[in-house]
């Protein structure tokens, strides 16, 4: 059974082996307390920030606590697309895809590639708005 304080507190603690040690117990008992690990985790990553404002962490650290969490959601992923569970930053009933998926697109012809720019963009821009030499604006 899952101790959710420990984990928790593994987390504020940024303490890796811990947090790794009991995600991987929540695997290997079936993954049903998946959506109570993530939000555990996500308590941790609460201490973490007040650590931050009271001093006592530092940028590094919370650099370091996010690429955690990463892991973290990257090892309950499974069972929490498998149970219909949350993962951080969703919102209730949104089933989306997200992050890149939703930018730019799908599959293999737009994957890694950002819509293209017209290089004449902001010249038009300017010119719509009253710029350029015959406004007797600078441009």
């Amino acid at each position: 059974m899952l101790n959710t304080k420990e984990l928790k507190n593994a987390m504020g603690e940024l303490d890796e082996d811990k947090v790794t040690e009991l995600l991987k117990a929540v695997m290997d008992d079936g993954g049903s307390e998946a959506q109570a690990a993530i939000e555990a985790c996500q308590e941790g990553m609460n201490i973490v920030g007040d650590l931050f404002e009271k001093g006592e962490y530092f940028v590094g650290d919370l650099i370091y606590a996010g690429e955690l969490m990463q892991q973290a959601v990257n090892i309950l992923k499974p069972a929490l697309a498998e149970g219909g569970g949350r993962l951080p930053g969703d919102r209730p009933g949104d089933r989306r895809a997200g992050g890149k998926d939703c930018r730019y697109g799908k599959g293999k012809e737009s994957e890694n590639r950002r819509p293209e720019r017209r290089a004449d963009a902001g010249h038009r821009f300017h010119e719509s708005y009253g710029g350029g030499a015959e406004s007797g604006r600078a441009g």
